[in-house]
């Protein structure tokens, strides 16, 4: 596992409605566990568009597991998360470095980082930081947070939806959640 590198992509359900009992919640919350391999020299010719190669046109991530839960909340979620990073991916041992973990960060984000910081093997850079805000001053640095948060606007859900569209259809991205042969984690204890 030292020489491979993952990216788990963690959505975080909303859950369901306050007060509601006995009903199965239709929102899940999923680990989406990726592989990150480079691509052909080819496939590398072909996406750079006769413009300067850049590294996102190098990498494909290919889906190689899944946990899906809507029984648990995210604190299920977050021990899984830890179970599937330090304990199947062993990172933090022994100076093995292959995961980093994209999370949503809605209402129960912070929960879910919470109780992923418990495990002792973690690590700060495991975790995913990306710019919270726009940039104000062109002096002052934007402020780097755990996650990512969904909104509206020029960069919101449609437009990540349009990208990750087009980068299965480059074959960047490849989905195989409903292949027999792709691991599925239903439940980790």
């Amino acid at each position: 596992m030292k020489n491979r590198r993952f990216l788990l992509s963690v959505d975080l359900a909303q859950g369901i409605e306050a007060g509601a009992v006995g009903k199965k919640d239709s929102d899940y919350n999923i680990i989406n566990i990726f592989e990150i391999e480079p691509l052909s020299p080819h496939q590398i010719e072909k996406n750079r568009n006769n413009s300067a190669i850049n590294v996102k046109d190098t990498v494909q991530y290919k889906q190689v597991g899944i946990y899906m839960d809507n029984l648990n909340d995210e604190s299920a979620c977050a021990e899984a998360a830890k179970f599937i990073t330090f304990q199947i991916f062993k990172s933090g041992f022994k100076g093995i470095d292959n995961v980093r973990i994209l999370v949503e960060m809605n209402f129960n984000g912070n929960n879910w980082l919470n109780k992923f910081k418990t495990c002792p093997s973690y690590y700060g850079a495991v975790i995913i930081k990306t710019p919270n805000g726009e940039k104000q001053d062109p002096n002052k640095p934007v402020k780097m947070m755990y996650g990512y948060k969904t909104k509206g606007g020029a960069k919101g859900k449609n437009y990540w939806c349009e990208r990750g569209a087009n980068l299965m259809l480059k074959r960047q991205l490849i989905i195989r959640q409903y292949d027999e042969n792709n691991i599925n984690i239903s439940s980790i204890g």
